[in-house]
C-alpha cells in the first residue's frame, strides 16, 4: 500500500479516489440489480413444491436426504429473498468501509442500515445494528488485530482499512480516516478538514467541578481555609476566588449585609450561581448569629443541582449535614413538603399528564389576583356578619375599627387578634402560637382592652363561624379553579387576551372533575372523623383502655375504598351514584385522586393569605436569606410562596437568565413584570417587598468560548438580548456534522469519543438530545461501539465524574461539561419556535471548551446559515 507523507496532497488524492471508485461500483451494481428479475433464475417456490411431492412418493430410505435438501433450499431461498429485497438506499447505501485480512484472505465489508450480500460481485453491506462483523468496525481501529466469534466460529485477522464516510444524494461528501478527514466543498473540490472538525481535544478540566469551588491555595500551595478566614483565623474580606468574576458594583452587592431583593441576571456561564452561593457564605461569615446555615434556604432547578451545590457549600464554610445545615432543595420538593405539612388529607401523589392549558392557567399571575379577591371577599363577609351581630350593642364602631386596622395581616390572624382584644384572658394555646408567628412577621397588634360581656360573646360567635366557613383552604382552592365565570372575569380585568377561551374551558373542565373527586373524598374523611370523635366522646371517662384503643382508629386516606367494610360504609356509595368498577376482592378499581404539581403553590398561597405564615412545628417558618437559582423557571405564584417565608428584612437573591427558560407557560415575562405580579394589589399581605427590585446584569461569560457564545446567541435569534454578554476566551469553532442516518452518526462519534477518552481520561462530555428516545438510541449504539466510561442519564443522576453522559436537554439545566455534542439538531427536533430556541441555547451553553452539532436529515432552521453552508 502506498504510504504517502501524512497531510500531503497525494494522500488526500489517493484516499478520495479509492473511496469514489468503491461507491461507483456499488451504485453500478444496485442499478443493475433493479434490471434483473432474479439473481440466478431459480424459482425457489417451485423447487420446494417439487421436493415436497417427491417426499410424499419416495421410499423410506430416500426421505432423509430429500428433507435435508428441502431445508437447505429453504434457507438459501430466505437468504436470497433478504438480499434481493434488502432496503438499500441508493442515496446513502453505507457509511463505513472495512478491509479485513484473515490469513491469506482479504475481503471488503461495507457498514450500512440494512444487509445486502452478493458474493458474485463482492458487494457486502451489513446492518450496523445486528450484523456480527459490524462489531469489528466499532471496536477496532485501522491496523489493529482483531479476534471475534462469528456464528460460533472464532475469527482472527487484521483491520487493513477502516474509514467512516458520509454519502448523501448519491454523492460522497466526507471521508474520515487515520490519515485525516477530507471534505468535499460546494464546488466539488476536496480539502483536508481542520483538527476541530475531526477531534475533540484540549478541554480536559475546562468545566467547573464541585471541588473547584474550594477556597484557593496560597502561593506555597497551602489551603487558605474557609471563605474569608485563613488557617490562623485572619480576616480576609476580599474573596479572591470571585473577584475576577464581578465588577465593583456586583462585588458591593455581594458583600453588603442587607441588599434586599436582588436579581442577578446573567447569561450561561457568567457566574451568577457562584455569586449567589458566595453571597450566602459571606453573609454567614459576617453575621453568623443571624445568618445561621439552617436559617438560609437554597432553591435550585433540579436534583442534579441539589447534589452539585450540596458538595460546594461545605467548601464555602456552610455545613450541609443534619438539622443545622443549609437546606438545598428543588422548589417542587420543598413545596410538596410544606403542603403536606399544612394541609392534611389531600392527595400526596401527582398527575403526570396535566394538560398544558391547565398548567398555563394555574401558573398565570392572574391567580395571585384571584387569591387577593378571595381574601377580600372573606374579610368583607366577616365584617358584614360582625356588623349584624353588634347592631344593637354599644361599642360596635370601636370593634369594627380595630378589625379594619389589622388589614395587613392574614384573615386568621385578624380573627385571633380581635378575639384577644375583646377577651385578653381567653387566648387559646393555638391562638398564642399564631400570634407569635404573626409577631415574627413584623405585624404588631394593639394592646388588649377588655370589653363588655355582650361584645365578647357576640364577637366570639362570629369568629367561630368565620373559622368554620371562611378559612377552609381546600374549599377556596376548589371554588377558585372551577368557577369559569369568575376566572373569565379575572383574566378580562387583569390580563385581557392572555388566555384562549378554549384553553380556559379545557382547564376548568379538568379542574371540575379532579376538584370534585378530591373534595368528595375529603368530605367522606371528615364525616368518618366526626363519627369516630362521637364514639370516643360517648365512652366512660374512666375507661382508659378503651379510650386508648379508640384513639388508634386510623384516619382514611384518599385511596381506593372497599364496599362492605362495616356498618359505616353503607352511606359512602349509593346505587347509581358511583360508576367505578368493583374488583372480586371488593376494592374499587380506580386510581386514587391526584393533584397537579401546580396546585401546591395555589394551596400554599391560600394558606399564607387566609391562615397566616407557614410554620415549622409551632414556630413560623422563616429564612434570613433565600437564594433562588434559575428563578425565571418559577411562576410568580411559586415565587410569592417562597418569598412569603423570608423575614421582614427581605434578604433574597434570585439568579436567572431570561434566555434560558425551560418552561414557556409559567407566567414569567420579565423581572420587572415579576415584581409587579408578586406585589399584592390589596392590603393584607405581609410578604410585600419592602424595597424596589434591584436587577444586576452580568456581562462577562466565563464558562464558554467566544465561538460557543456566538453560536448560542445566533440560535436565540429575535429572543437574544442586544446588550448580551461576551466571552473572555476563544477556542475551536463550532462544527456541524450532517449524516444520512443515525447509524452513521454513531460510528463517527464512537471513533471520536474513544480517542478522546484515551487521550483525556478525566474529561467530562455530554451528548445532549432533544428527546429521551433519541438519547436511548445513541446510548445503545455507543455501547455497541465499546465507548468507555459511558453513562445514560435519565433522572438527573449525574455523578459529576469524568466520562460521557448521554442525556436529553431537560436534564442538563445549570450544569457544565468540558465537551458537548448536540445530537439530532434537525428540523424535526428543533423547529422554528421560541421553546426550541431556548432549549437549543441551553444545550449549547453547557459546553466549556468545544461544541459539536450533529443531525440526520435536514438541519434545524435555527442553526446559523454560515454553519449550515460549511457543514461536514
Amino acid at each position: 500500500m502506498d504510504r504517502s507523507e501524512p497531510g500531503s496532497d497525494e494522500e488526500k488524492t489517493r484516499i478520495v479516489a479509492e473511496e469514489e471508485r468503491v461507491l461507483a461500483r456499488v451504485h453500478k451494481h444496485l442499478a443493475a440489480r433493479k434490471m434483473r428479475v432474479s439473481t440466478d433464475g431459480i424459482d425457489y417456490d417451485a423447487e420446494l413444491l417439487s421436493l415436497r411431492d417427491q417426499i410424499n412418493e419416495a421410499r423410506l430410505e430416500d426421505v432423509p436426504p430429500l428433507i435435508e435438501e428441502m431445508e437447505r433450499l429453504s434457507e438459501v431461498a430466505a437468504r436470497r429473498a433478504k438480499v434481493v429485497e434488502g432496503a438499500v438506499d441508493p442515496d446513502s447505501p453505507y457509511f463505513g468501509r472495512l478491509v479485513l485480512e484473515e490469513g491469506d484472505r482479504r475481503r471488503e465489508v461495507l457498514i450500512g442500515r440494512s444487509t445486502y450480500l452478493d458474493p458474485r460481485t463482492g458487494v457486502r453491506i451489513v446492518d450496523w445494528r445486528d450484523a456480527p462483523v459490524s462489531r469489528v468496525y466499532y471496536r477496532y481501529e485501522e491496523g489493529d488485530a482483531y479476534e471475534e466469534n462469528f456464528g460460533g466460529r472464532d475469527v482472527h485477522g487484521e483491520v487493513v482499512t477502516r474509514r467512516s464516510l458520509a454519502i448523501s444524494s448519491t454523492v460522497l461528501r466526507r471521508i474520515g480516516s487515520p490519515q485525516g478527514v477530507f471534505v468535499r466543498a460546494m464546488d466539488g473540490s476536496w480539502r483536508r478538514a481542520g483538527e476541530s472538525a475531526s477531534r475533540l481535544k484540549g478541554g480536559q478540566g475546562a468545566a467547573m467541578r464541585p471541588e473547584g469551588h474550594h477556597s484557593p491555595a496560597d502561593g506555597n500551595g497551602a489551603s487558605r481555609g474557609k471563605l474569608g478566614m485563613g488557617l490562623e483565623g485572619r480576616e480576609d474580606r476580599f474573596l479572591p476566588e470571585i473577584t475576577a468574576l464581578i465588577d465593583p458594583r456586583q462585588f458591593e452587592l455581594i458583600t453588603k449585609s442587607d441588599a434586599g431583593l436582588v436579581v442577578i441576571q446573567g447569561g450561561a456561564g457568567s457566574g451568577k450561581t457562584t455569586i449567589g452561593l458566595h453571597r450566602l457564605a459571606y453573609l454567614a461569615f459576617q453575621d453568623p448569629k443571624r445568618f445561621r446555615p439552617d436559617r438560609m434556604l437554597v432553591i435550585v432547578y433540579n436534583d442534579a443541582l441539589v447534589r452539585y451545590i450540596s458538595k460546594v457549600l461545605p467548601s464555602l464554610g456552610l455545613p450541609q449535614a443534619g438539622a443545622t445545615g443549609t437546606p438545598v432543595t428543588t422548589y417542587e420538593r420543598w413545596a410538596a413538603k410544606q403542603r403536606i405539612s399544612h394541609l392534611r388529607g389531600l392527595p400526596e401523589e401527582y398527575t403526570e399528564d396535566t394538560p398544558g392549558a391547565v398548567t398555563r392557567l394555574k401558573k398565570h399571575p392572574v391567580m395571585l389576583r384571584m387569591i387577593d379577591d378571595i381574601v377580600a371577599r372573606a374579610s368583607a363577609k366577616f365584617e358584614k356578619w360582625l356588623e349584624q351581630a353588634l347592631e344593637k350593642i354599644e361599642g360596635k364602631e370601636e370593634v369594627l375599627a380595630f378589625f379594619r386596622e389589622q388589614e395587613r395581616a392574614p384573615l386568621a390572624v385578624r380573627l385571633m387578634r380581635l378575639s384577644r382584644w375583646v377577651a385578653p384572658d381567653e387566648l387559646s394555646e393555638e391562638d398564642a402560637a399564631l400570634e407569635a408567628a404573626a409577631e415574627a412577621s413584623g405585624e404588631p397588634s394593639k394592646r388588649p382592652a377588655p370589653k363588655s360581656v355582650a361584645i365578647r360573646h357576640a364577637v366570639e360567635r362570629v369568629v367561630q363561624r368565620a373559622r368554620r366557613e371562611l378559612l377552609d383552604v381546600s374549599a377556596a382552592w376548589a371554588e377558585m379553579l372551577t368557577d369559569a365565570t369568575a376566572l373569565s372575569a379575572a383574566f378580562e380585568k387583569h390580563a385581557p387576551g392572555e388566555i384562549d377561551p378554549d384553553d380556559l374551558r379545557t382547564a376548568v373542565n379538568w379542574c371540575i372533575e379532579r376538584c370534585g373527586t378530591i373534595m368528595g373524598e375529603l368530605e367522606i374523611r371528615r364525616d368518618e372523623g366526626d363519627r369516630a370523635k362521637e364514639k370516643r366522646d360517648s365512652k366512660a371517662p374512666n375507661d382508659d383502655v378503651q379510650r386508648a384503643i379508640d384513639e388508634e382508629v386510623p384516619q382514611p386516606k384518599l385511596v381506593a375504598r372497599k364496599r362492605g367494610g362495616g356498618d359505616d360504609d353503607e352511606d359512602d356509595f349509593e346505587d347509581g351514584e358511583d360508576d367505578r368498577s368493583v374488583g372480586i376482592d371488593g376494592a374499587i378499581e380506580t386510581e386514587p385522586p391526584k393533584l397537579d404539581r401546580e396546585d401546591d403553590a395555589l394551596l400554599l398561597r391560600l394558606v399564607q393569605r387566609l391562615r397566616g405564615p407557614l410554620v415549622k412545628g409551632r414556630e413560623r417558618l422563616r429564612y434570613e436569606h433565600i437564594l433562588i437559582d434559575e428563578a425565571q423557571d418559577l411562576s410568580p405564584v411559586e415565587l410569592a410562596v417562597v418569598l412569603g417565608t423570608s423575614t421582614k428584612q427581605r434578604s433574597v437573591t434570585m439568579a436567572g437568565d431570561v434566555a434560558q427558560r425551560l418552561h414557556m407557560d409559567n407566567g414569567f415575562k420579565g423581572w420587572a413584570e415579576l415584581l409587579d405580579a408578586i406585589r399584592p394589589r390589596r392590603a393584607g399581605d405581609a410578604s410585600a417587598p419592602v424595597e424596589p427590585l434591584t436587577v444586576e446584569p452580568l456581562k462577562v461569560q466565563y464558562r464558554s468560548t467566544h465561538q460557543i457564545i456566538e453560536f448560542a446567541q445566533d440560535v436565540l435569534g429575535p429572543l437574544a438580548d442586544p446588550q448580551g454578554g461576551h466571552a473572555i476566551r476563544s477556542g475551536a469553532p463550532v462544527e456541524l456534522f450532517r449524516f444520512a442516518h443515525n447509524g452513521e452518526a454513531v460510528a463517527f462519534l464512537g471513533e471520536a469519543l474513544r480517542e478522546l477518552m484515551q487521550s483525556e481520561p478525566r474529561a467530562s462530555v455530554a451528548l445532549i438530545a432533544r428527546y429521551p428516545e433519541q438519547a436511548d438510541l445513541y446510548h445503545r449504539g455507543l455501547v455497541n461501539a465499546e465507548v468507555p466510561h459511558l453513562r445514560r442519564i435519565a433522572e438527573q443522576d449525574f455523578p459529576f465524574k469524568p466520562g460521557i453522559d448521554v442525556t436529553d436537554v431537560r436534564q442538563v439545566k445549570g450544569l457544565e461539561f468540558d465537551y458537548v455534542v448536540l445530537l439530532e439538531v434537525s428540523r424535526a427536533s428543533y423547529g422554528n419556535s421560541d421553546e426550541a430556541r431556548h432549549l437549543l441555547h441551553i444545550a449549547a451553553t453547557r459546553a466549556a471548551h468545544q461544541l459539536w452539532v450533529t443531525c440526520s436529515g435536514e438541519p434545524s432552521p435555527l442553526l446559523p446559515q454560515s454553519l449550515r453552508d460549511r457543514a461536514y
